[in-house]
């Protein structure tokens, strides 16, 4: 029954994670009339994050490896290996965000334009990250268990694991991505008041908000289970979600603009 409910879960989540950024989309551009080029630009901004970030991460991988290189004790190895996980992709996203605001997205400076450049830059990461692998993934495990691979030791047990995970995984990984497009979207509002109020400090706050929120949940993963870490995550996207409704567009109601006539 486990298998035949996974047929289920594991479609709905490809699904999710490769619909779920164009519909959010979709919706942003019928609901405020933004340009879907913003989504693009917002996918062109991620896209160009990971041109410093997959070489970053190479980097201090092979930096941390060197006998000179001083080492965390291993009691807050796992700690800090989180937090510099969390700061690489701060770093890498944020920078590429205020790039793309300054010289691809120059005219992007209102609220409900950060909301589809935030859609496109999450949008891209969950196609890539994990709406295209799960695809790919679970395209080769159907075609391969009903095939005796009992001859091959490795591939058969991790045929056998895959199809052992629990029902639900699938979903909470669907969720997770709708929660990653909270964050995202709340980044991208962040780093656009850096702009409109002129304060860098903004950059910074975002740069902190996003290597928390990758920090906790890689750290959080070594301890709970996966319902626990994705409540957490969760936690974490209401709060992107109370920056989003922060920072939008205050409408002065009939009565208080009769007042100061």
């Amino acid at each position: 029954m486990s298998i035949v409910v996974l047929y289920v879960t594991i479609p709905l989540e490809i699904l999710i994670t490769l619909a779920g950024p164009f519909a959010l989309g979709w919706w942003l551009a019928r609901r405020y009339h933004v340009s879907w080029s913003l989504f693009g630009i917002g996918a062109l901004i991620f896209a160009g994050s990971q041109v410093v970030h997959l070489p970053l991460l190479g980097g201090l991988t092979a930096l941390f490896q060197q006998p000179w290189m001083p080492k965390p004790a291993e009691a807050g190895r796992l700690l800090f290996n989180a937090c510099v996980l969390g700061l690489a992709a701060g770093f890498s996203e944020e920078l590429a965000r205020y790039a793309g605001y300054r010289w691809l997205a120059r005219t992007a400076r209102s609220w409900r334009e950060a909301l589809m450049l935030g859609a496109g830059h999450g949008g891209l990461e969950s196609v890539v990250f994990v709406g295209l692998p799960v695809a790919i993934t679970f395209i080769a495990m159907a075609a391969n268990r009903p095939l005796n691979l009992s001859g091959l030791g490795a591939a058969s047990a991790q045929i056998a694991a895959y199809w052992s995970q629990p029902a639900y995984l699938p979903l909470l990984g669907a969720l997770e991505r709708a929660f990653a497009l909270a964050d995202q979207t709340a980044l991208s509002v962040l780093v656009l008041q850096v702009f409109v109020r002129g304060k860098p400090l903004y950059l910074l706050a975002a740069i902190g908000w996003h290597a928390l929120l990758d920090a906790a949940a890689v750290y959080a993963a070594n301890f709970w289970t996966p319902p626990a870490v994705e409540g957490l995550v969760g936690l974490m996207a209401l709060v992107s979600l109370g920056v989003i409704w922060y920072y939008r567009p205050r409408v002065v109601g009939a009565a208080s603009a009769a007042m100061t006539m």
